[in-house]
């Protein structure tokens, strides 16, 4: 209902999951710098928006999902021009 009130929003549908966050900084050499991942609280309230609680980082995550972060940077990198 919210996305039909906002024409200029996105929207997707809501994935059950652990949310994390990730930023990197991308060169124009190719290369490219992930900053520690973030985890994030976010919940639904009663009228089903998203509220924030806060985060931390790093977040604690396995190696196995820092390698499956790390190949999604690694695939954004390959996207940009330059």
């Amino acid at each position: 209902q919210y996305c039909q009130a906002a024409a200029a929003a996105v929207c997707q549908p809501l994935i059950a999951g652990r949310h994390l966050s990730v930023a990197a900084l991308f060169a124009a050499d190719g290369s490219w710098q992930l900053f520690p991942v973030a985890g994030q609280e976010i919940q639904i309230d009663h009228d089903g928006r998203f509220a924030y609680y806060g985060g931390c980082i790093p977040a604690v995550i396995t190696t196995m999902q820092r390698d499956s972060i790390e190949g999604l940077v690694r695939n954004v990198a390959a996207t940009i021009p330059g």
